[in-house]
């Protein structure tokens, strides 16, 4: 009697915007992808802009996007690494969400696989929340309607005169005794539970085992999903404050998953983790610009109203207009002076796509003659310089507005902002956002 053996398992490496196939990779020759799991993960990775997977007659081929991290499909492990290398985007991670740096301490033997992301971002939840528990975890009041036999609170007057009590002795009492079991702390318990189903190694998956029994004493679980992690986010003020690194690494642990606000936050089967670049690289830039302009407004997903509409009588199907919604708008004295969009793709050593361009063009145009609108790009060549795109009317060939493509030193910036920032280097951030809001 013979068994079936499974087919090997092949390991591929790719970068951002990298594309492997059986021509360029031998490993990938004769590959099958077989199977419902394998044709969903598929799907759903390229419907969301993970990765792409195309099966050839010779084989499989692999086109990742601005998602690094780890997955597997069948019998290929794929791992997309960001150019800038793991301990680069560690760096800007620590100053983009506010967090200590990820660090292995003698009370933690933890064996972190080789280009593990989800491993590192666990660990570094189960630091924050343990510090959370040892500061003392947020209470609130919370309304009950109990029988006491020696009565605290106030009188539930309204249930003794309806004579819904009981024949047990005691009296109904309303009371709001402070409580550890709020949204923020089952938010945090949640996503503990994720990580733990998250890791890879067996020491983190316990670490964040042991860190979530800490927490689920007094504290109920909860199924988490984008809506409720929106909601604890919007919970969080000047007294919660020091929960805000912590609900972002439970963010980036469940985007890592597949989970969308846009679809009833159905995850992927996605056997691994993809860390969503472009939208860290929006959410760094967005923390620099507010840090380091001075003198000016930073507004996030700034809306353009009323700049596009549907004309009078003509809207049979009654649909909302669309609103071009820029990733940031810089303004001064109640006025816009620039127009940002982050986009986590090197346009100085690749070609501007046409969307961009006319996603910009739109930007520029919303302003009045003159006006620049610009895309911020991540780029490791120190020669990057600002390149520009006149718009101009077709008829007079009069420069009507400018697109500008400016580079962000990503390399430059990570060494700055790792540690304490000295006045140099103060001095050097204001510059460098001065130049990327407004080109000066």
């Amino acid at each position: 009697m013979t068994s079936k053996t499974e087919a090997p398992t092949r390991r591929i490496v790719l970068q951002e915007w990298e594309r492997r196939g059986p021509e360029s990779d031998g490993a990938l020759a004769g590959v099958v992808l077989e199977g419902r799991d394998c044709e969903a993960a598929i799907r759903d990775l390229h419907a969301r802009g993970m990765l792409r997977v195309a099966e050839l007659r010779t084989g499989v081929e692999f086109r990742s996007t601005s998602f690094v991290g780890h997955v597997r499909i069948g019998t290929v492990d794929v791992t997309v690494r960001p150019k800038i290398g793991w301990n680069g985007l560690l760096r800007l991670a620590k100053y983009a969400y506010g967090i200590s740096a990820v660090h292995i301490g003698p009370h933690l033997d933890i064996a972190l696989e080789r280009d593990s992301l989800a491993d590192l971002l666990v660990l570094q939840l189960c630091l924050e929340a343990r510090s959370l528990a040892a500061r003392g975890r947020h209470r609130s009041y919370r309304l009950q309607r109990v029988v006491l036999s020696v009565p605290r609170g106030r009188l539930d007057v309204p249930r003794l005169a309806a004579r819904e009590v009981s024949a047990r002795p005691g009296l109904p009492c309303v009371v709001r005794p402070r409580s550890e079991d709020v949204l923020l702390n089952r938010v945090v318990l949640a996503g503990l539970r994720l990580g733990a189903r998250m890791a890879t190694t067996p020491d983190v998956r316990g670490e964040a085992a042991r860190t979530a029994a800490m927490w689920e004493q007094d504290v109920c679980d909860l199924r988490l999903d984008g809506h409720l992690l929106q909601r604890a986010v919007r919970e969080v003020n000047r007294l919660t404050e020091n929960y805000r690194a912590t609900l972002r690494l439970v963010d980036a642990l469940l985007s890592g998953t597949g989970a969308s606000l846009d679809d009833d936050n159905r995850q992927l089967p996605l056997q691994g983790f993809l860390f969503d670049m472009n939208r860290f690289f929006q959410h760094l830039l967005s923390r620099f610009l507010h840090e380091f302009l001075d003198g000016f407004t930073v507004r996030d997903e700034h809306l353009l109203r009323h700049m596009l509409s549907y004309a009078v009588g003509a809207n049979p199907r009654r649909r909302m207009a669309p609103t071009p919604r820029p990733d940031f708008a810089i303004h001064r004295d109640g006025r816009t002076v620039a127009l940002l969009d982050a986009k986590y793709r090197d346009l100085w050593e690749t070609t501007l796509p046409r969307e961009m361009l006319y996603q910009l063009t739109t930007y520029a145009l919303s302003q009045p003659r003159g006006f620049e609108a610009a895309i911020l790009y991540p780029s490791l060549d120190e020669r990057a310089g600002v390149q520009r795109i006149e718009i101009k009317d077709p008829t007079t060939a009069q420069v009507r507005s400018t697109v500008a493509l400016r580079a962000v030193p990503v390399g430059m910036l990570g060494e700055m902002l790792s540690g304490p920032t000295t006045s140099t280097q103060r001095t050097y951030c204001r510059r460098l956002a001065r130049f990327l809001a407004l080109g000066l």
